[in-house]
C-alpha cells in the first residue's frame, strides 16, 4: 500500500543511502530492506504489547521509532510527520480485533 502519491519525495533515514536516480545498486536496496525489516520488527512488538480493543485501528512507526496509533492511515501519517524525525521510511499496518477465519 503506498501512502504517498509521489514516492520520489520520500526522504530516507541517515542509515539508508539516498537514491538520486531511478535505479539503485544492490547495497542501496539491501540497506532499504534492512531498514524496513527493522521498522517492521518494532511495529510487530508494539502491536503485541498493545491491549486488544473492540475496534480495528491503524498503527505505524517511522525512523524515529515512535509508534503512532489512529483511526485512519492519514491520522497515523500526520502523527508520524509531526515528529522530530519526520520523513524517511514508514511502516503502517491495520490491526483488526476480528481474526480472519478460513473455512475449508
Amino acid at each position: 500500500m503506498a501512502v504517498r502519491e509521489n514516492l520520489d519525495e520520500i526522504m530516507t533515514s541517515s542509515t539508508v543511502p539516498d537514491v538520486d536516480s531511478d535505479t539503485a545498486d544492490a547495497a542501496t536496496v539491501s540497506a532499504m530492506l534492512d531498514e524496513h525489516a527493522r521498522l517492521r520488527s518494532l511495529l510487530k512488538d508494539a502491536i503485541a504489547a498493545t491491549p486488544a480493543s473492540g475496534e480495528g485501528y491503524w498503527v505505524g512507526v517511522g525512523i524515529d521509532e515512535v509508534v503512532v496509533r489512529g483511526e485512519s492511515p492519514e491520522t497515523v501519517m500526520a502523527g508520524i510527520e509531526a515528529g522530530v524525525a519526520a520523513g524517511g521510511a514508514v511502516v503502517l499496518e491495520f490491526v483488526s480485533s476480528e481474526p480472519r477465519v478460513i473455512i475449508l
